[in-house]
Parts: structure tokens; C-alpha cells; sequence
């Protein structure tokens, strides 16, 4: 039915928003879905609610994790970490298509938010969403520059604290991506000239 595809579209869509923090009003969100539960239902509802529910958990347990870090003695991660937990069932989400080693720079922080969270609720697993993340880099071209990048770009990019130069099979070694998202994550580096490549295009 049309409402069933739109719930479908919309969820997808509402998913992102929250996920990349780009709503306009959390409160708009919310009056939306108010709506729609009056025009279809709580059941039509119910996923998008609890997805609600996730992001103000998620952000209790940030703080909690906060707090966790200090009583530890471990409150510099030396980065500054945000994590969603997002139920499996509530979100329409699918899971990476690639492998992908966690650059050592930002082990840590999963790290202790993994040792955190099953000291929190034993028996439950957490699965990295890594395509769905982001970070900010600091670089340094003769002049500094942030970059906002997703988590497998800063994998790449931060190859490059060691080494000059890199073969794209030495890429694929250290990051573990499959050579189709290899590639894509290398064109967009390459096209915004973050990196460069050699020989160059022609």
C-alpha cells in the first residue's frame, strides 16, 4: 500500500537524520510522528518512536561513559568519541558490505566503550556501523586544515602518518576494505585532491 512505502521511505530518510545529527527540530520529528500515529496507528508508529527512544539512551550512556572514563583514570582518549547504540530491530539499517580494521589512532576509544558497555549489559553485542560514521581530521598541508570525513576515509588518511607514499594493495592491507569500497573511498580523496595520485590521471 502507499502508506507502507512511504513508512518505508520515511524511516530510511528520519534514520539518516538523526544518525548525522541533520534534523532541523528533533521536536518537529516528533510532532510528525504524533501525526502520523493518529492518521495510521501506534503499530505504523512504533519503530519510529523507538528509534526516538535510542537516540535519548544513546545520549545518557554517552555521559555515563563519560563518567565511567574519569572514575577509571582513562579520560583522555585523546579524541573526542560519540557513539549511537541503536536497536537492531527499530532501525532500517544494513550491515557493513566490507571488513575494516579500526586505525589505531581511535582503537582505544572503541575499546573502552565496548568494555564499558557489556560491564553495563552483559550478554549483549555490539556491531560497528563503521559506513555510517564520521570524524573530524586535523591535517597539515604547509597550512592547517580540518576535514570532515567518514570513518573509512580517516582510515585511509590516517595510513599516511607513517608512510609518504602507499600502493593501493598496501591500503587494502592496512584497512581491510574490499576493492570496490577501496576505490570509492580513494576517488572522493582524490577528486577533492586530499591526496594525489601518481601516475595522474589523465
Amino acid at each position: 500500500e502507499d502508506k507502507d512505502v512511504f513508512q518505508t521511505f520515511y524511516s530510511k530518510n528520519l534514520a539518516k537524520r538523526l544518525i548525522h545529527g541533520s534534523s532541523a527540530s528533533e521536536d518537529l520529528e516528533g510532532n510528525m510522528i504524533g501525526k502520523l500515529k493518529s492518521a495510521c496507528g501506534y503499530e505504523y508508529t512504533s519503530k519510529l518512536q523507538r528509534m526516538f527512544t535510542d537516540m535519548t539512551v544513546s545520549r545518557d550512556l554517552l555521559e555515563r561513559f563519560t563518567g565511567y572514563l574519569e572514575d577509571s583514570g582513562k579520560n583522555n582518549l585523546g579524541v573526542d568519541f560519540n557513539a549511537l547504540v541503536l536497536a537492531t530491530g527499530s532501525w532500517p539499517l544494513q550491515p557493513a558490505a566490507t571488513n575494516f580494521t579500526v586505525p589505531k589512532e581511535l582503537q582505544s576509544c572503541e575499546q573502552s566503550f565496548l568494555k564499558f558497555y557489556q560491564d553495563q549489559h552483559s550478554g549483549r553485542k555490539l556491531n560497528w556501523l563503521h559506513q555510517l560514521s564520521k570524524g573530524e581530521l586535523k591535517m597539515r598541508y604547509g597550512r592547517k586544515y580540518t576535514l570532515v570525513c567518514s570513518t573509512y576515509q580517516m582510515g585511509i588518511l590516517l595510513q599516511f602518518n607513517e608512510y609518504d607514499k602507499m600502493t593501493c594493495e598496501e591500503l587494502q592491507i592496512a584497512t581491510q576494505l574490499t576493492d570496490n569500497v577501496l576505490r570509492n573511498t580513494l576517488y572522493a580523496l582524490l577528486k577533492t585532491r586530499v591526496l594525489k595520485r601518481t601516475p595522474a590521471f589523465t
